[in-house]
């Protein structure tokens, strides 16, 4: 089944049902985890009938995939004002103060990602949704830190691809302790401007 095949059906409902829809399914998956989430409990959160939710998704994967797809568009949305901003390290911090100090605003609850990546973990098709050839985050994070080399904040020799790579590595981490509440908040921005001061010397 093609992307097309399963967006087909969901671009006829009602947009506030189905922003309606796609926040049950958030909040189930993260409350419930992923195989504890099932469509009768989506649909209950969402006060649709069970045969509306299977009428227009195939089953939890699609009403997932959609769901995620979703929380990618708006998370590009976000994105899109740092993208086209002063690039450098301070728009990296930008990134990271948002999603640590403001991630009650982001697209998907941080436990939403700890139950699918567990899922993931082990079910190659789920994992195959989270690895788009395309990371939108990695073009910002390596455009910020090329901005940063000319502007001199970074050493000419900086390897902006592997730093990259790196943050990103930050930001998943970040998620999974915020989404455990194993560390503070604070304590992770603190953590986060630390790397960028180190990787400016």
């Amino acid at each position: 089944m093609t992307l097309l095949e399963i967006t087909a059906p969901q671009s006829r409902i009602e947009p506030r049902r189905r922003r309606q829809i796609l926040r049950a399914a958030a909040e189930v998956v993260a409350e419930d985890g992923f195989d504890g989430a099932t469509m009768r409990k989506i649909a209950q959160r969402a006060g649709v009938s069970p045969g509306m939710l299977n009428y227009y998704y195939g089953g939890k994967r699609e009403l997932i995939l959609e769901t995620i797809n979703d929380a990618r568009a708006k998370m590009l949305e976000a994105m899109e004002p740092l993208s086209k901003g002063k690039l450098g390290l301070k728009s990296i911090e930008t990134f990271f103060r948002r999603e640590v100090t403001e991630s009650a605003a982001l697209p998907l609850p941080m436990t939403f990602w700890l139950a699918f990546w567990a899922a993931a973990a082990h079910d190659e098709d789920l994992r195959s949704m989270i690895n788009p050839t395309d990371r939108p985050i990695d073009l910002v994070f390596e455009s910020s830190l090329r901005a940063a080399v000319d502007k001199a904040e970074l050493r000419d020799d900086f390897d902006t691809a592997v730093a990259a790579d790196l943050l990103r590595l930050v930001k998943q981490g970040a998620r999974a302790e915020m989404g455990l509440s194993s560390m503070p908040q604070k304590r992770i921005g603190t953590a986060v401007r630390l790397l960028l001061k180190l990787m400016a010397t």
